[in-house]
């Protein structure tokens, strides 16, 4: 028979195209072989799920039609750019008349991303149309691919689903190799050789073994392969994966293969447990944070249908610094609450693993909605555990967490105290670093005891002590990057200092970390602690609605529930000042949310600024009302640097009721307050709010005289509304003077 093919194409250019060989790989190849050495002049395409192997052959391996990623695709114009879209409504278009609208262009691209760009699935869900909207098809792709279907005559039985295709190809496997892809169906995302090693422990076959089916899988393309530095990576297409699980359950094998993926990710996350204490971080996130699925999978297996609870106690205490490291404090939070439900099994496991459990849902309770006695318990309980085994990071851990605690609750001496026991343990293991964990944090609660000036001066040896990022390994172990955490409480205490240079230029520097850093916890805590109060205070709304809207869209990806009536409150006072009178109920409302979550600290200062609000507004009773209750929280926590401001807006409504001098007994008070603590940026609010009163009672020079020494304190570097305004009023009362002179000569 070959001889005659031989004969008849002799002297002929010819191409001849061999389809579908996979079934008939080494006939194929030797015929193709034979005729390409027998013909010159032929050419020969042969289309098979793996290479023929032939001397003469060239590999050209056709990847799926690209598709847009989650973050693109969402109008035609951009969603038709690429190749599977253009597949998909080419198709729909010839045979049916659909085309590509805004409404349906989300939606299209997320089919070709569940079809992962396979041409054939994309054409038989294009041929699902006429009876199903793009959305109800989507919907239906996500369940099963059962809906891929294709009804032509004229279509190849095993091209009329995409599953009958998969099927062909399976048929064709070694029974060794179809027990590996079945296997392989656990893996949610990529995976590398040593994963499958890992996962295919329990299966009685050599290393040697896996690694020849593994190859043959992706030779016989059911694996995608991807090559980086570290070597190949393999994936399962959607479609592949779902077909292989399917197969997996059919065959008995579900729950030995999801055993052995959950112990095998065990192995992997205590690994990456002790490496993350001195790999470089973004190595390290860059190695686990692709297991993110993988890790979720396996820990919902073990409590659920696997029932293996103690390897999900271990697991999840294994993978609390990945979470920690990645900002998924929700995730965290859930996973772990879990974890300490499973009283009988946590009861089996290591002491070590209690401990750290409960030390991660006490970090959890700290970014919760609501700062009750259960987190003063979990955080104490944590410290008592860290103590009998003698874990000395633990113990450090816990006396850090609870002072931060402390002072979101608004005890604040008591937050001093324990960093103070915290500094004397870290001091007696040397850890330098460590010291400074705590350092801003005793720092940052003394000057929310009014010792202003004293805690902007270590604040800023603090800086200068840690000046660089030298560590760049895992940055989670107090929650917030150490770099970040020193640069916002510099940022706040610098600006009420009227250090106004060093606070903005402290508050850039954690902003680019965190982002270079990607630590949402880091960037969010910036935000809300140091960001929204200065672009508030220097009268920057712009600058503040950015940094509302970043913080809002950071707290919706990590649910970082902590700082939402903080972000509602600086929305409302920025409308507040820009004349929406519905921002005061904003501010109101949130502050009522944080008194009702129990998150206490700067409380004071927001009634402040409520009443402030509330009377630009003509809201009297709300600002008696708030200014009250603001003198009352901030006795009762001892939050004495925000007595100046208390008192500046107590002035005001003296003022309104027409007690001038008691207006001014009470701002003199204000600024003589604000000077003793050292706060000059609140001095210079109160000295402003007194030279007005002074010159509507025809006081201009000892106006001119209070203003001039606070004024020369602060240059022009910077902008501010508040410095604007008292050196308008400055300058005002000097030309006054002037005219004065110039009329008596």
């Amino acid at each position: 028979m070959l001889a005659g093919i031989v004969e008849a194409l002799r002297n002929h250019e010819m191409l001849l195209v061999l389809d579908n060989c996979e079934h008939v790989l080494s006939t194929a190849s030797a015929i193709a072989e034979h005729l390409t050495m027998a013909l010159p002049g032929l050419h020969i395409i042969a289309t098979s799920r793996e290479p023929l192997r032939s001397r003469s052959e060239s590999v050209y391996r056709l990847s799926p039609l690209l598709y847009p990623d989650e973050n693109g695709g969402e109008n035609p114009i951009d969603a038709l750019t690429f190749p599977a879209v253009q597949l998909f409504v080419r198709r729909g278009n010839e045979a049916y008349g659909c085309r590509l609208d805004d409404a349906d262009t989300p939606v299209v691209a997320a089919i070709c991303r569940r079809l992962d760009g396979i041409p054939l699935a994309i054409e038989l869900a294009a041929s699902r149309l006429p009876v199903s909207r793009p959305s109800v098809l989507l919907g239906l792709l996500e369940h099963s691919f059962e809906p891929l279907v294709a009804g032509s005559e004229g279509t190849p039985p095993r091209h009329q689903t995409l599953l009958a295709t998969l099927d062909w190809s399976y048929q064709l496997l070694s029974r060794d190799e179809a027990r590996l892809l079945r296997l392989l169906s656990v893996f949610s995302a990529s995976f590398s050789l040593s994963d499958v090693i890992g996962v295919a422990e329990h299966v009685d076959r050599g290393i040697e073994e896996i690694a020849a089916c593994t190859e043959s899988l992706a030779a016989k393309s059911l694996l995608s392969t991807a090559h980086n530095a570290a070597g190949p990576r393999y994936r399962l297409l959607d479609s592949t994966r779902s077909f292989a699980a399917e197969r997996l359950a059919e065959t008995g094998e579900a729950a030995d293969a999801r055993s052995s993926h959950a112990r095998y990710l065990l192995l992997v996350f205590e690994h990456a447990e002790a490496e993350w204490q001195w790999r470089p971080r973004n190595e390290w996130t860059a190695s686990y944070e692709p297991r993110t699925n993988d890790l979720c999978k396996a820990i919902d297996w073990t409590f659920g249908d696997g029932a293996h609870p103690e390897v999900g106690v271990r697991l999840t205490a294994a993978a609390i610094p990945f979470w920690d490291e990645l900002s998924t404090v929700a995730e965290s939070r859930r996973r772990v609450e879990r974890a300490l439900q499973s009283a009988e099994a946590l009861s089996r496991c290591d002491p070590t693993v209690r401990m750290k459990l409960i030390a991660s849902h006490a970090s959890g309770l700290n970014f919760s909605g609501h700062l009750g006695p259960e987190a003063d318990a979990a955080w104490m309980e944590g410290n008592r555990l860290a103590h009998e085994i003698g874990n000395v990071d633990y113990q450090l851990r816990t006396l850090w967490g609870l002072g931060i605690l402390q002072s979101f609750t608004g005890r604040h001496p008591q937050a001093i105290a324990t960093l103070r026991q915290f500094a004397e343990l870290a001091g007696q293991e040397d850890e330098r670093q460590v010291v400074a964990e705590g350092e801003r944090v005793r720092l940052t609660a003394i000057f929310y005891c009014g010792e202003v000036r004293r805690a902007h001066d270590e604040l800023k040896r603090l800086v200068r002590e840690h000046a660089t990022t030298a560590k760049r390994s895992g940055i989670a172990r107090f929650q917030i990057d150490r770099f970040v955490s020193i640069r916002v409480a510099l940022a706040m205490t610098a600006w009420v200092a009227g250090d106004r240079r060093t606070a903005t230029a402290a508050l850039r520097d954690a902003l680019d970390h965190s982002l270079a850093r990607d630590h949402m916890v880091s960037l969010c805590n910036a935000l809300a602690q140091a960001a929204l109060p200065l672009a508030f205070w220097s009268g920057e709304t712009e600058i503040a609605r950015q940094h509302l809207a970043t913080l809002a869209h950071n707290l919706t990806l990590r649910e970082i529930a902590i700082w939402r009536p903080v972000c509602r409150f600086y929305d409302g006072a920025v409308g507040s000042m820009d004349g929406d009178a519905e921002g005061v109920d904003t501010m109101r409302l949130a502050i009522e949310q944080l008194v009702a979550n129990n998150f206490l600290v700067r409380v004071p200062v927001y009634l402040a600024i409520l009443a402030e609000a509330a009377l630009r507004h003509g809201r009297i009773a709300l600002a008696r009302d708030s200014l009250s209750a603001a003198f009352d929280r901030a006795d009762r926590q001892g939050e004495h640097w925000s007595r100046p401001e208390l008192l500046r807006v107590r002035a005001l409504l003296q003022r309104l009721d027409g007690d001038l001098s008691g207006a001014s007994e009470t701002l003199l008070l204000a600024a003589e307050t604000a000077r003793e603590s050292g706060a000059l940026f609140f001095r210079l609010r109160a000295s402003t709010a007194l030279a007005e009163l002074w010159v509507e009672t025809d006081r201009h020079v000892a106006a001119a005289e209070l203003l001039s020494p606070v004024c020369a304190e602060f240059d022009d570097v910077v902008p501010c509304v508040n410095v604007a305004k008292a050196r308008r009023l400055l300058e005002s009362l000097g030309q006054r003077d002037t005219a004065l002179r110039t009329s008596a000569s």
